[in-house]
């Protein structure tokens, strides 16, 4: 059963990977429950596959992005990014191109692009930012297979779209 679910993605098997208020579950195509990761120790934002296979999934209440294996295992120590990375992840995208993750800070009113498997050390060193001076209220990010950006910005009642996102477009 779903409750109140925040984000979903999808698996090239086609299961589906749907972001809930405190858990994240992936369902097969029949609609069969297969992993439950979370229980309440997560509060998701925002879900993507990474380009290896790993869930992406923003939290809030760590206000950094885990990441977990598709059998729900977490990620090695090693692997974690930092908590308190954002102010308030939101929408979290994967550019299926290059891998980049995609990250919206909802409070800090900017979009971040991150390198795959690699760890960030602060909020001040991510790979490429769009400025909270071109953003009102970020909440989503989808990236397409250009590595174009797109992000939803609830106070300008809008879509803000970015064509040269720095690594996006390598």
């Amino acid at each position: 059963m779903i409750q109140s679910p925040v984000a979903v993605a999808f698996l090239d098997n086609h299961d589906v990977v749907v972001a809930e208020e405190y858990r994240v579950q992936r369902f097969n195509r029949a609609g069969r429950s297969l992993v439950v990761v979370g229980r309440y120790s997560l509060k998701p934002a925002g879900v993507a596959i990474t380009k290896d296979g790993l869930f992406a999934v923003t939290d809030k209440a760590s206000r950094t992005v885990r990441f977990f294996h598709d059998d729900g295992r977490d990620v090695s120590p090693a692997r974690r990014w930092p908590e308190r990375l954002f102010g308030m992840p939101a929408g979290l995208a994967v550019a299926r191109s290059t891998g980049n993750v995609v990250v919206v800070d909802a409070e800090r009113r900017t979009v971040t692009v991150h390198v795959p498997g690699t760890r960030p050390l602060s909020p001040a060193v991510p790979q490429c930012t769009i400025p909270p001076d071109q953003l009102g209220s970020p909440t989503h990010v989808a990236v397409d297979n250009c590595g174009t950006v797109f992000v939803s910005d609830a106070l300008h009642s809008s879509i803000k779209v970015n064509y040269s996102l720095c690594l996006l477009t390598l």
